[in-house]
């Protein structure tokens, strides 16, 4: 039986019991909560039955954001997750056409009729292991990459960190470098909103056991892209893993912004989801400080990993002049282990609707 959680606190410590390091921030409370500012309904379901210590050690829990489709219709997507068989006939109550889902491992694959769709998150990760000395982080990098690092500091370019739980200082500057970069290397990116939103939502997340209180409770926070606009967030942010959040990190010359990097921290991995940098100022090699320095500032807090969030280890095979090509030299720079994923996959509840809906998108331009 499929039963909803409505508990921050117990949510993330069954989550965080699985010892996964790759992606599970896309299943923590917080992210959840992220995904309804922006519009979407969330739904988070335990596989209840007699043996539930058991379910929970393979994995029976599932975040669930749901998207809409054309008609007022809509679909179920598991970012990072498994689509349990249980939760067939949950979305079938909601009138859900399909579950979109994607399993860390094969073993995620246990549902009958799955079909291989295009992907949503990157197909490979690489993984940094932050247990190791910052003289063996260095040897481990490509001797170009270690040259570069060191060619930063010696440029003067300096790392400034936003404070957990503090507002986004340098906000203004990302988006301006986000949009430089989008233009250089032809990506679209989100609405300025959407980081916006993700940067006063999780950077000021409160831990279950800090409930916000009025007055003393409340704190003025500037807009974390900088348009000036006033926001109400909580004042702390539990500094454990236990909590999902994200730092926006800047690389300056001196007081020119380079590079600029958000990173979600949860359980004990560190993850790098957006970044931006100035080809105007490429010589400086910010980007190359800039995640030298996040790596060396996670040590220093407890993580144990830094996870480079997407390569593609085909397209630099191939060595074509894919954006993922350029990507995945930069980071595979660094050494690290690579991570492959089974990869995005559909759940038909509605086999019409559902193959009218693929008709549908190979006629979209």
């Amino acid at each position: 039986m499929m039963v909803e959680i409505n508990d921050q606190k117990v949510w993330n410590e069954w989550l965080l019991s699985q010892r996964m390091q790759t992606g599970i921030f896309l299943q923590s409370w917080e992210w959840g909560e992220f995904q309804k500012t922006v519009g979407h309904k969330v739904h988070r379901y335990l596989n209840q039955d007699k043996d539930t210590i058991a379910r929970l050690r393979n994995r029976e829990i599932a975040q669930v954001i749901e998207l809409p489709l054309p008609l007022g219709k809509k679909y179920w997507f598991i970012p990072r997750g498994e689509a349990l068989p249980g939760l067939v006939g949950e979305a079938q109550k909601h009138g859900v056409w399909f579950i979109r889902f994607e399993p860390i491992t094969s073993d995620g694959l246990r549902v009958k009729s799955y079909v291989k769709t295009r992907d949503i998150s990157p197909p490979q990760t690489l993984i940094i292991d932050l247990g190791k000395s910052e003289e063996e982080l260095l040897a481990q990098m490509h001797e170009k990459t270690r040259y570069n690092v060191r060619l930063a500091i010696r440029k003067g370019v300096e790392v400034r960190f936003s404070a957990k739980g503090g507002s986004a200082s340098g906000g203004e500057e990302f988006w301006k470098l986000m949009q430089e970069t989008a233009k250089r290397d032809k990506f679209s990116t989100h609405p300025r909103e959407y980081y916006e939103k993700m940067l006063e939502v999780l950077s000021n997340y409160p831990s279950p056991q800090s409930s916000p209180t009025r007055g003393e409770e409340e704190k003025d926070n500037p807009s974390p892209l900088g348009r000036g606009e006033k926001t109400n967030t909580p004042l702390k942010v539990r500094g454990d893993g236990g909590v999902m959040h994200v730092r926006l990190h800047m690389a300056y010359q001196g007081i020119t912004p380079v590079a600029g990097a958000i990173v979600g921290y949860f359980g004990d991995t560190a993850t790098y989801l957006h970044g931006a940098s100035s080809y105007e100022h490429r010589a400086a090699m910010g980007p190359y400080a800039l995640h030298f320095q996040i790596m060396k500032e996670a040590k220093k807090e407890g993580y144990k990993f830094y996870d480079f969030w997407g390569v593609n280890t085909t397209y630099y095979k191939l060595h074509t002049t894919n954006s993922w090509a350029g990507m995945t030299r930069f980071k595979t720079g660094f050494g690290g282990q690579v991570v492959d994923y089974p990869g995005t996959f559909d759940l038909p509840l509605n086999k019409f609707w559902y193959t009218v809906y693929r008709l549908g998108r190979r006629m979209l331009p």
